[in-house]
């Protein structure tokens, strides 16, 4: 639905980027219980980690871009999602299927 009305699907992903990096909407899904330590690689336990609401927004903006194959709307997804990724710092594990998500992503915005 977010696809196939018009902007508004730029005016969501422009929204999520300004909620990323003026808020601390996404602060619960960023901070691990040390900040020195990373968090549990899926492969220690051989479980993903639960899907946060950063995870699902990751998602919902790689899935803005490639279903609709708009260039209008590249600039404002590739802001978001390097954001996203920058806030992690490394210290949080994505879902595999956020990773998978993101790298389809990059590679449907370099081969367009």
């Amino acid at each position: 639905c977010y696809t196939h009305h018009g902007g508004s699907q730029l005016l969501a992903v422009e929204g999520l980027t300004k909620l990323l990096t003026e808020t601390h909407f996404f602060g619960p899904d960023v901070q691990t219980t040390d900040a020195t330590k990373p968090a549990p690689s899926p492969q220690a336990g051989g479980q993903d980690p639960k899907m946060s609401l950063l995870d699902l927004s990751i998602q919902v903006v790689c899935d803005v871009a490639t279903s609709t194959s708009r260039e209008t709307v590249f600039g404002a997804c590739v802001d978001f999602c390097s954001g996203a990724l920058h806030a992690t710092s490394g210290n949080v594990v994505l879902h595999t299927r956020t990773t998978g998500y993101v790298l389809r992503f990059y590679l449907f915005v370099c081969y367009f």
